[in-house]
């Protein structure tokens, strides 16, 4: 009976967030924060609504698959490095693989790390807690350094686009003093660079734009196609 009460639920979030995911720029964040204008729905059950975020979530990190492969534009910000080997092979007609290879990955690490986080949470709960600044900073270290070298072509590139989005962050106000950082006097800049707007100026519109004025070429078909 309980399955049944949630599955309504469970069917609405997947419908949502997969509406979010394939809309440029959107994803799970978006479709989050939305939520707040319906919270009504989910008072008399709370469970209600922790069912319909986690497949909202799931859904939306799938759907953003399909505007970084299709578009070369991210649905969301963890579909970003998609791009990267998803459009190349979009132009050379493999659009249907990229997809299929993206959603099997996607859905296999979140059948995987979703039975490891509840199988080891006791576990690692323990260790968790003795992580200190030195080993966040390692963390840190870590991410930073994949994303810059996640292409050993254009290393420059990414050391650029580190320092860049370093100093994007530090903009806004101090946490500590309360102090304005680079913002130029301006109060927009005060609670720091919006994400949604930056991504959508740096990749969205350059490909709206070449679509619409230097009219790209079709598509070929792929080397593998029947029809050759």
């Amino acid at each position: 009976m309980d399955i049944i009460h949630y599955l309504p639920y469970l069917l609405a979030g997947t419908l949502y967030g997969f509406t979010f995911g394939i809309i440029p720029i959107a994803g799970a964040t978006t479709g989050l924060l939305t939520v707040y204008s319906f919270l009504d729905i989910f008072r008399a059950d709370p469970y209600t609504l922790v069912v319909f975020t986690t497949s909202l979530v799931i859904a939306a990190s799938v759907g953003d698959l399909f505007s970084s492969v299709v578009l070369n534009i991210p649905g969301g910000g963890g579909s970003a490095a998609t791009m990267v080997d998803g459009y190349p092979m979009t132009r050379r007609g493999e659009a249907a693989r990229a997809l299929s290879a993206a959603i099997f990955a996607a859905c296999a690490q979140g059948l995987i790390w979703g039975i490891l986080v509840f199988s080891f949470l006791p576990y690692y709960a323990v260790v968790v807690r003795y992580f200190g600044i030195p080993e966040m900073l390692c963390f840190i270290i870590l991410a930073l350094t994949t994303v810059t070298f996640v292409s050993n072509q254009y290393w420059f590139r990414g050391l650029v686009g580190l320092f860049l989005g370093l100093f994007l962050g530090i903009m806004g106000t101090d946490p500590v003093t309360n102090a304005s950082r680079f913002t130029l006097g301006w109060y927009y800049l005060a609670s720091g660079i919006q994400i949604l707007p930056l991504m959508s100026g740096l990749l969205a519109m350059p490909e709206i734009l070449e679509s619409l004025f230097l009219k790209n070429q079709p598509i070929p078909a792929p080397e593998t196609s029947l029809l050759r």
